[in-house]
């Protein structure tokens, strides 16, 4: 048997410590896409990876091509990875033992339909998805703007 705040508890720090993974997943998305600044690593600015694209232009004498800087950062499609949804289901009968009520999770829980007594229960928690950061999204739109920027 476990208390059932030892066992939200536990819950609880499970989710934090997958929301901690997706978060780090998601600063990863710099080291990615960026490199120092100085090779030696003395200094902590970052600039973007990226490549050199030949764009073809419209002239009046033709087409020509001009050579654009495109950061592969708005190139990639991102996205955060988030818990987009979690149902955690589970059976469980209930006591109260010193004015603490404790969850017994035994294999003789049996998975019915039918409620047979008042001491059982089921228990959901379900954990809403999050959208990507206002700091990554205005970082990439503002890459995007400069690469609109250089085409003519």
């Amino acid at each position: 048997m476990i208390s059932l705040k030892t066992f939200i508890d536990a819950v609880h720090d499970s989710i934090v410590a997958a929301n901690d993974t997706l978060t780090d997943s998601s600063v990863g998305i710099i080291a990615k896409f960026f490199k120092k600044a100085d090779p030696e690593g003395n200094g902590e600015a970052l600039i973007p990876e990226s490549i050199v694209v030949k764009y073809p232009v419209t002239t009046d004498n033709g087409v020509r091509e001009v050579d654009v800087k495109v950061p592969l950062l708005t190139l990639a499609p991102l996205t955060c990875p988030t818990v987009d949804q979690v149902e955690f289901t589970t059976k469980f009968e209930m006591e109260v033992v010193d004015n603490d009520l404790q969850l017994n999770f035994s294999r003789d829980n049996k998975d019915t339909k039918d409620v047979t007594s008042n001491r059982s229960g089921i228990l959901k928690i379900m954990i809403s998805p999050q959208d990507i950061p206002e700091g990554l999204k205005t970082l990439i739109e503002g890459y995007e703007r400069i690469l609109k920027s250089q085409i003519p």
